[in-house]
């Protein structure tokens, strides 16, 4: 009977974190900016594919499109001009696009994180997704933070808005 309680208890706090997983990824999009001939991009790319996070993530092929280098360069030049804390220069670089860069967005509106670099862990972007938007926009060099930007609501929005400007076909 306590070994079912147990078990019982156990189930439900599993149930409670996917449903809880759910909810973040419901609203959040992994936006990033690759190249075709890249293996850490496609490593990144199947990984986003073959898991809980298909259909929350948009790749923008700068070797395909014209577009996907213009909006990073336009993202970067922005975010370069923005007050900070760290090391922003090892992570937003405005004058090539290293890849691969991706920017997490919540219900379209914010900022939560900035990642560059092949990070193949379940859990880190789960936590970013789960994130709740805030005055910092983390910057990451793989899964170690590098610095923030600091932001308000309306800088949180215009830099979602010019990284969703443009979605590939």
């Amino acid at each position: 009977m306590v070994f079912t309680a147990l078990l019982l208890v156990v189930l439900s706090a599993l149930s409670a974190t996917e449903s809880s997983s759910d909810t973040c990824l419901s609203d959040t999009v992994f936006y990033t900016y690759a190249s075709t001939r890249c293996p850490y991009c496609r490593r990144l790319h199947e990984f986003f594919e073959n898991s809980e996070f298909r259909g929350n993530y948009i790749f923008c092929y700068a070797d395909v499109r014209r577009e996907c280098i213009e909006n990073y360069y336009r993202f970067t030049r922005e975010a370069r001009g923005l007050p900070s804390t760290g090391s922003v220069g090892e992570v937003i670089d405005t004058t090539r696009l290293p890849v691969p860069f991706t920017i997490v967005i919540k219900n379209g509106t914010y900022v939560v994180g900035v990642v560059l670099g092949l990070v193949e862990s379940r859990d880190f972007w789960f936590k970013l997704a789960c994130s709740s938007p805030t005055s910092e926009i983390p910057l990451y060099y793989g899964t170690k933070q590098a610095g923030a930007l600091l932001v308000n609501d309306t800088v949180h929005y215009n830099l979602a808005s010019l990284v969703l400007s443009f979605k590939t076909p």
